[in-house]
């Protein structure tokens, strides 16, 4: 048998991540100095652990099960342990063992660091798109932009709501932009929360159809004939901001809305 050896070196990408390297077979004998290992990496703080798999050539479901208790206790501590697994063979042996459940895998190192910065660095994604101003286009870009959240872990209560801030937002800047002119729609995401900027290009605004279309924004009347009054107090109680900015011949209206915790 080819007795299990582990190294265990920081990352260079980033420091808070150690990276635990396995070789060889992981049968049941070698569970005691794994599990030790783990255990004195954690005593001295390092509670993100990144455990490479590439160069293991067998894994048994008690090591696995082992690694399971082990993330129990990181995930007590606010950390993190997930698999580094180029190897499809071996990812499907685990997935049978429901690993897949529990753990994280990852092709590459860099696939790692880009999930591990948006969890627990709060790095954004950034998604920017030009609309033709019609509303045909409206209903896919909600869908869109809720299926991006719901992709990167957001709640289905929060898609909703931004699906129907999108809705009112881009009609608006449809209804009142000028036809020949696309809008434009940037999302900027974080793993803690959402901005949504929407922005149209119209004729030249005056002085006081400025002043007229700020105050509409600021203090928005409900009218029962009318979606789109009703459309911005409900944009303004569904965000935690709304920013509106114009120019001689543009309007931008920028939403922040923090993400929800623990509902999924």
């Amino acid at each position: 048998m080819n007795d299990l050896q582990i190294s265990v070196k920081t990352c260079d990408e980033e420091p808070e991540v150690t990276i635990v390297g396995l070789s060889g077979e992981a049968g049941l004998e070698s569970i005691p100095n794994l599990v030790d290992r783990i255990e004195s990496l954690i005593r001295d703080g390092k509670i993100h652990l990144l455990v490479d798999l590439s160069k293991i050539t067998f894994l048994s479901a008690p090591v696995l099960g082992a690694l399971m208790g082990c993330r129990a206790h990181l995930l007590h501590l606010a950390g993190s342990i997930s698999f580094l697994l180029p190897h499809s063979e071996l990812s499907a042996n685990l997935d049978e063992m429901g690993a897949g459940l529990v753990f994280r895998y990852y092709e590459n190192l860099n696939s790692f660091l880009e999930d591990f910065h948006w969890h627990y660095r709060n790095a954004s994604r950034k998604l920017s798109l030009k609309v033709p101003s019609d509303c045909v286009y409206v209903s896919p870009l909600r869908h869109l932009v809720s299926r991006i959240l719901l992709n990167k872990g957001y709640s289905s209560r929060d898609a909703f709501h931004l699906e129907m801030i999108v809705d009112e937002l881009a009609n608006n800047a449809m209804e009142h932009g000028s036809p020949e002119k696309p809008i434009t729609l940037d999302l900027l995401l974080s793993h803690s929360s959402a901005v949504l900027t929407v922005r149209n290009e119209c004729l030249s605004l005056s002085a006081e159809s400025q002043k007229q279309l700020l105050n509409k924004f600021e203090n928005p009347v409900i009218d029962i004939n009318s979606s789109r009054g009703r459309g911005i107090a409900l944009v303004k109680k569904l965000s935690d901001k709304v920013d509106v900015t114009l120019g001689d011949d543009w309007v931008q209206v920028c939403v922040s809305k923090r993400r929800e915790r623990n509902k999924r």
